[in-house]
């Protein structure tokens, strides 16, 4: 980088987030309270353990008395293999990231059979609105939730349930509210503050 430009140049190198013990205590409160899964529910993990987004499905899970299931990374990534552990071992919720979602129901004889029987958390990335309205077709009961919000954040800072009709005029899905004490500030292009009921790009 020279003179002004202050973009952030990813350097290739694997770096470290310290999260406190009280932030992922207020995060998996947050996320267990806004998913409300049936007591003892079964909660796919479908990717390692090692990135954020297990804080999603194993502390919730546990903290309610729920199991985790593990789901070995070769069943995650196969549509036939998943589709026969899901009914083998049927899942109350699964969180996992929008293209994995795409490429998995791209390939699936039924994609119902990969889909869990209450929650599908979608975050880590964009939710597009043609993923979100294919989802609505195929599983029109399952409780749909957009969650948003980087690792500095614990994982997630925002959950949409998409249990409401989404602005046409959206090309992608919004990230919703704060979660649980989370407060959100949306900024225009130069950086103040926008009042409440400003048009923002969708």
């Amino acid at each position: 980088m020279t003179g002004d430009d202050t973009r952030t140049v990813s350097s290739g190198v694997p770096k470290s987030v310290v999260i406190g013990h009280e932030q992922v205590a207020h995060y998996a409160s947050a996320i267990g309270e806004t998913l409300g899964l049936s007591e003892g529910a079964e909660f796919a993990a479908v990717s390692t353990l090692a990135a954020d987004l297990a804080y999603t499905t194993v502390f919730p899970t546990l903290a309610s008395g729920g199991c985790v299931q593990l789901i070995p990374a070769e069943t995650a990534t196969s549509p036939t293999a998943l589709a026969e552990w899901f009914r083998a071992h049927p899942a109350a919720a699964m969180k996992l990231v929008p293209s994995h979602l795409s490429a998995l129901l791209a390939e699936a004889a039924d994609p119902l059979d990969l889909l869990p029987a209450e929650a599908l958390v979608l975050g880590g990335e964009l939710l597009s609105r043609p993923l979100y309205e294919r989802l609505r077709k195929i599983a029109p009961s399952l409780r749909l939730y957009n969650r948003y919000g980087p690792t500095e954040t614990t994982v997630g800072a925002s959950c949409l349930a998409l249990d409401e009709p989404i602005d046409e005029r959206c090309s992608s899905i919004p990230v919703g509210t704060g979660l649980g004490a989370n407060v959100l500030t949306v900024v225009d292009a130069a950086g103040p503050r926008c009042c409440p009921g400003a048009p923002v790009r969708c």
